[in-house]
């Protein structure tokens, strides 16, 4: 959702495999295995949820009919069939996997295989429709925006949320009734990838919303208790020790009383974690987060947002101690702020920094370019896993375009590896 890529740590996977978790069986394509019959593939192979001896891997095909796909190892091969309709995407599914194999996938009659990762895709606003869930025509069954929010929802099923999990298509276009919201709690070894759904859940599973009953507007009750059911002791994610934290939108960016002047001029404000009575839902996830960092010695956890249409990092205080660090991307191709608009959004990023319940914030400047984020794991010299973060994006100076990557600081920068190494070469700075 923030256009980040997570790299796992060296000692636990080569390049070829960052896809996958450490000890989780490792997939990755093998188009020089394919047998050209049918065509191509329209999208994929996505690679989904991959456990230490299962795995999900979607495609779609142009045509229809029964495709196979075999994902092999060193040890063992294993087939599966789907028959499928054409342009629709299907759900491979695999079980009895070896722990710590690395994979390659075959489509029998495919005649080119792309590459893919392990994806954790969570769908925004502008998937469907501009500021979704933030007007009232998404719950009048009677507008024509209503609809076109459920087929964007039930696409979204299709391409993104079965790559996690079943889902019934059966039924007709509205089909809210088939999936509980779309947030993704997903342990990966020693690492938690946590990704809360600020957008979806507040117009599809908030169906108490417009009688004003539901106590939690933005993200629902029913999504906070199922991830304060994961970060309690005991829970999915008591074995992790690093939480990769996303949303759609930065959990922070300005404060509450910014927020809502800015909303009277520019009404994607009021999709803000910050906005108004979102306010309580916000300083709430926050204290659930520090919670869990703080039940055992030597968690971590990183942030991530995106939706903004700017690059930065911050860092989050709690009682006036430094607790963690939050990174913003993108755009990667949309416009992205710059001049005036810029210039203004940075003059005013530090105001209403402090919060309630002993938070408070403060930023670096934003970064006015396409952009997206890295997040590098690795241990610490006690054995702990720890990140880095930061921005690629593209520059201009004196009319010679160059990509850079900017890191937090010059000593996180200094002999890290430059990545990526596409098009002119990469300049490495302080941010």
């Amino acid at each position: 959702p923030a256009a980040s890529h997570v790299r796992p740590r060296a000692a636990s996977l080569s390049p070829a495999a960052s896809h996958v978790r450490p000890r989780a069986a490792s997939l990755s394509p093998a188009a020089s295995h394919v047998r050209p019959h049918h065509g191509h593939l329209t999208l994929g192979p996505v690679i989904g949820t991959v456990t230490a001896v299962t795995a999900r891997i979607l495609i779609e095909v142009p045509f229809s009919g029964p495709v196979t796909m075999v994902v092999s190892s060193a040890f063992d091969q294993h087939p599966c069939t789907v028959r499928m309709s054409a342009g629709i995407p299907a759900v491979f599914k695999f079980s009895n996997l070896q722990p710590e194999a690395k994979y390659t996938v075959q489509v029998s009659g495919i005649d080119h295989v792309h590459s893919s990762f392990k994806t954790f895709p969570v769908y925004d606003d502008h998937e469907i429709r501009d500021d979704l869930g933030d007007k009232p025509d998404e719950f009048n069954p009677e507008h024509p925006t209503y609809l076109i929010s459920q087929i964007g929802r039930r696409v979204a099923l299709e391409y993104q949320r079965q790559l996690h999990e079943d889902i019934d298509l059966s039924h007709p276009v509205a089909v809210g009734h088939l999936a509980r919201e779309n947030h993704i709690i997903h342990p990966m070894g020693e690492y938690l990838i946590l990704i809360c759904d600020c957008r979806g859940a507040k117009v599809f599973s908030n169906h108490q919303r417009l009688d004003r009953t539901e106590t939690r507007p933005f993200l629902t009750s029913r999504q906070m208790m199922d991830i304060k059911e994961s970060l309690a002791p005991g829970g999915l994610a008591s074995q992790c020790r690093m939480m990769i934290y996303a949303t759609q939108v930065p959990m922070i960016f300005m404060g509450r009383k910014m927020t809502e002047k800015i909303s009277k001029k520019l009404d994607d404000f009021e999709g803000m974690w910050s906005y108004k009575q979102h306010e309580v839902e916000q300083v709430e996830m926050l204290d659930l987060l520090y919670e869990w960092t703080t039940q055992k010695p030597g968690r971590g956890i990183v942030l991530n947002g995106g939706d903004v249409h700017l690059g930065g990092l911050a860092e989050l205080y709690k009682n006036g101690k430094f607790w963690a660090r939050q990174m913003t991307t993108g755009p990667i191709s949309n416009v992205h702020l710059k001049g005036v608009a810029l210039w203004g959004t940075n003059a005013i990023r530090q105001v209403g920094r402090k919060m309630p319940r002993g938070w408070a914030y403060k930023s670096k400047p934003f970064v006015g370019a396409r952009n997206f984020g890295v997040v590098r794991t690795f241990d610490t010299s006690a054995g702990w896993p720890q990140c880095y973060l930061s921005l690629v994006h593209n520059t201009c100076k004196g009319g010679k375009k160059r990509i850079v990557e900017r890191f937090w600081n010059g000593v996180e920068g200094k002999g890290r590896e430059v990545w990526p190494v596409w098009q002119p070469p990469v300049k490495t700075v302080k941010y």
